[in-house]
């Protein structure tokens, strides 16, 4: 239901955060299957970190260009 909730927003807002987000949660989700190997917990948790490190250098917001006149 989330993730479903969370296709729904990415779709209507075009965010690369929203889009980050929803793989973020595709992953997450994955990794609470039962009948997974010690390599796709591995790759699971690799694959979320690199993810969150996406959304911290990927979304950051534009430096202030404004200048101080005297």
């Amino acid at each position: 239901l989330v993730i479903c909730l969370e296709l729904i927003r990415t779709l209507l807002t075009h965010e690369l955060e929203a889009v980050l987000e929803l793989l973020a949660f595709v992953v997450a989700r994955k990794t609470m299957r039962p009948d997974l190997t010690v390599v796709d917990i591995l790759l699971c948790s690799i694959s979320f970190v690199i993810l969150l490190a996406a959304r911290k250098y990927l979304s950051r917001k534009p430096l202030s260009t404004e200048t101080n006149e005297n």
